[in-house]
């Protein structure tokens, strides 16, 4: 027998499982329960939907199920069904998404907004990154040799190096390099020639080489947000080549570099790195002889600025 949900007259001789109904018998509460003695998940949301929580409840606890379904040990009582079933969300998980069914305790209406968290504020790549230390940027340095194998005594000659060294900002760092250190290229040379001219010298101490320094507005300089790169010719190149009638017996350079930070004025060094040429002067009447170059070998530095 379907359920009734509305308070319709009965009829006196209206036969139900439990019997006839006699004219003198007290009527009996309407029945929710149908045939079955319970109501499954699905009805119990039907009729929240449609009459609300407390009109369920108040028709479940007046229900008196007929002795032999209380007798019947696999049926199990329907209000704590309800209860159950109407606090639960009855999430559906299927295909990988979750879908909420219709009706109680699913955070629509007003007493849901109240329960709903604040969003959390969308994380973007920038407010994850994790910004390196400041006192331990890189500095890099790579280098070759370009002049010649052989001099020749009646040639203009190229005898010359070419390096590059590169101060690297540490990682995720938002600002420029040059925002936070001064960059210096130190330099010292050693010249011996024939024959001997004004050029021949000895060591000296370490001064800046050139355009090497901040503020860095040479065409030799890279200044990008991320490096501040010098690149550099030492030797005998473009504007100063071996002239015609002399000859280069030896000749040494060498480097280092200096990055100070900015906010706190403390500075780091490099160890020195050296290239060197020799070319022994030929014997009369030869006017040519092997050139030996030895370049520095490349570096890597982890840069430590004390704090």
């Amino acid at each position: 027998m379907a359920s009734r949900l509305h308070n319709d007259p009965i009829s006196m001789n209206d036969e139900r499982t439990h019997g006839t109904r006699t004219p003198d018998a007290t009527p009996e509460p309407l029945s929710v329960l149908g045939s079955t003695g319970f109501l499954s998940p699905t009805m119990l949301l039907q009729l929240q939907r449609q009459l609300g929580n407390r009109v369920v409840s108040q028709l479940l606890q007046a229900q008196t199920p007929h002795p032999s379904l209380q007798q019947t040990s696999h049926l199990t009582d329907p209000l704590p069904q309800a209860q159950e079933a109407a606090s639960s969300t009855h999430t559906l998980q299927r295909s990988g998404t979750n879908t909420t069914m219709p009706g109680l305790n699913t955070g629509s209406g007003p007493e849901g907004d109240k329960k709903r968290k604040a969003p959390e504020p969308r994380k973007t790549r920038s407010s994850v990154r994790k910004v390196g230390d400041l006192n331990r940027p890189r500095l890099t340095f790579s280098a070759s040799y370009t002049g010649v194998k052989t001099q020749d005594r009646n040639k203009e000659q190229v005898i010359a190096f070419n390096q590059i060294a590169t101060l690297h900002k540490p990682e995720n760092a938002p600002s420029s390099t040059e925002t936070y250190y001064d960059f210096y290229q130190d330099v010292t040379d050693e010249i011996e020639g024939d024959p001997v001219g004004a050029e021949d010298h000895a060591f000296t101490p370490f001064v800046i080489d050139g355009p090497y320094s901040p503020p860095y507005n040479s065409e030799v300089i890279e200044n990008t947000s991320n490096y501040i790169a010098f690149n550099d010719d030492p030797g005998f190149s473009t504007t100063s080549k071996i002239p015609v009638g002399t000859w280069l017996k030896k000749y040494q350079v060498k480097f280092r570099w200096r990055i100070k930070r900015i906010a706190t004025g403390k500075e780091w060094m490099s160890n020195e790195i050296i290239h060197k040429i020799d070319s022994p002067l030929p014997v009369n009447p030869a006017t040519t002889g092997p050139v030996t170059a030895t370049v520095a070998s490349d570096e890597d530095w982890q840069v430590v600025i004390p704090s």
